[in-house]
């Protein structure tokens, strides 16, 4: 079976990598930036960081996706790729989750 990867779950996951995953990029651009009203160098490299943080971001989301979309061996991944593709995404995910921690509470695995 195909699974076809949720638009909102791409772009949720290329803000938060961009943002947040890659912040260790992200904060020295804005702040390079900051300076480089002043310092027009420092503007040119917080411009490049900030395009390498993007890259970086479509890369690693487009990564994510590619793994959701292909099968897996595994039993756990398969009910999550067709618990997230079967309703909308949220619910399939919030009932998902609920099944887990009610198996994980009765010692099954």
């Amino acid at each position: 079976m195909k699974y076809k990867y949720p638009a909102a779950l791409f772009i949720i996951g290329l803000f938060s990598e961009f943002f947040l995953r890659k912040s260790y990029i992200f904060v020295p651009a804005v702040i390079l930036m900051l300076i480089g009203i002043r310092v027009k160098p420092c503007l040119y490299v917080g411009i490049g960081l900030l395009l390498l943080d993007a890259v970086l971001s479509v890369v690693s989301t487009l990564k994510l996706k590619k793994t959701f979309e292909t099968e897996s061996p595994s039993e756990g991944f398969t009910a999550l790729q067709q618990a997230i593709t079967s309703k909308g995404w949220i619910e399939g995910v919030k009932e998902f989750s609920e099944s887990r921690i009610k198996k994980a509470g009765d010692g099954e695995e």
